[in-house]
């Protein structure tokens, strides 16, 4: 497996937790992409849905502010 080829969405409002698995995941080589919120996640979930960007894994908080992690995940 080549890590640039998964790509990885984090969904996650603390701005330290956030740039701490940026760090560690472009280290490792994998493609990161982020989202602050529930709400800003389901968007990107929804407009990458059919395309090549789409994300192999999301890494997912539970308590956010506009939209929880547990209403996303339901969504999906």
């Amino acid at each position: 497996m080549n890590p640039s080829d998964k790509k990885i969405l984090l969904i996650e409002d603390e701005l330290f937790v956030r740039e701490l698995y940026e760090r560690v995941l472009k280290q490792a080589g994998f493609e990161f992409f982020s989202a602050v919120d529930g709400v800003e996640g389901w968007d990107l979930i929804q407009r990458e849905a059919g395309s090549p960007h789409k994300p192999d894994l999301i890494l997912l908080d539970v308590m956010m502010p506009k939209m929880d992690g547990l209403d996303v995940l339901r969504s999906l």
